[in-house]
């Protein structure tokens, strides 16, 4: 095929753009070090507000599921942190993780303030 790089030039090519740990070869350069500061600043910000809630989530309803989904958040936030430099693959997962359970919160909070179980300021 005329043209076309073949396998060796690909290896060379993504040299620098791959790292090999534990024999598995993980992409790296995926996010830049000030997105990843920016989503770990953000997550901490949401993840305090919360928390600093936590009085009034254990009034509602669902307690146990925002309790639950709190403690997700912790560990997800500190796996988060853990891995941001060596691993950006489980970074972005966990970056995903935080996000949904953190949508998950906000759903159910949504759900009970139509009801009229969440008290305004």
């Amino acid at each position: 095929m005329e043209g076309q790089p073949n396998l060796t030039q690909v290896l060379d090519r993504e040299v620098d753009a791959f790292q090999k740990l534990d024999n598995v070869w993980r992409p790296k350069n995926l996010f830049f070090q000030i997105q990843t500061q920016e989503l770990l600043r953000d997550m901490n910000r949401r993840f305090a507000t919360m928390k600093a809630n936590e009085g009034e989530l254990q009034k509602l309803e669902r307690a146990s599921i925002y309790q639950t989904q709190l403690r997700r958040l912790e560990l997800i936030l500190r796996r988060a942190k853990f891995v941001r430099l060596s691993n950006q693959l489980a970074f972005g997962q966990a970056v995903s993780d935080f996000y949904t359970h953190y949508g998950q919160i906000l759903r159910f909070l949504r759900i009970d303030q139509a009801r009229g179980k969440l008290q305004s300021a």
